[in-house]
């Protein structure tokens, strides 16, 4: 929604939150948060190098390649996929945990048209 005197974050997982403001100044404040950004979940959320992943997710930009990566987005991608006209992965990206000392480690899931990260905990053992 538009509104005017809204407060806006982003957190650490890359998306942004709405809060307060007002759609009409004549009226009272929002009570509502809005989050905005990507929605993307990993089956399993840990496993061990050599492990398969999958990464699911929607809310992309429309008709993009999404790209996973662990540790860090400056690497290689460890997956790739594509959207579909509403911005859905059309189907899971499958990938394997490489080499990496155990522990947690950021997954990040990018779409190449908005490059909005969407950061979730994965842990390799």
């Amino acid at each position: 929604d538009n509104r005017d005197g809204v407060g806006a974050v982003v957190t650490p997982d890359g998306h942004i939150w709405a809060i307060g403001g007002t759609i009409n100044p004549e009226s009272a404040g929002e009570t509502t948060v809005q989050i905005y950004g990507p929605n993307a979940t990993v089956i399993p959320q840990a496993g061990a190098p050599g492990t398969s992943i999958a990464v699911s997710g929607s809310n992309f930009a429309a008709n993009a390649t999404v790209s996973v990566y662990l540790a860090s987005a400056m690497s290689a991608p460890l997956g790739t996929g594509t959207t579909n006209a509403t911005g859905a992965l059309t189907a899971p990206i499958s990938a394997t945990v490489p080499s990496l000392a155990a522990g947690n480690q950021p997954l990040i899931v990018m779409d190449d048209r908005s490059q909005y990260p969407i950061t979730l905990e994965f842990r390799v053992q």
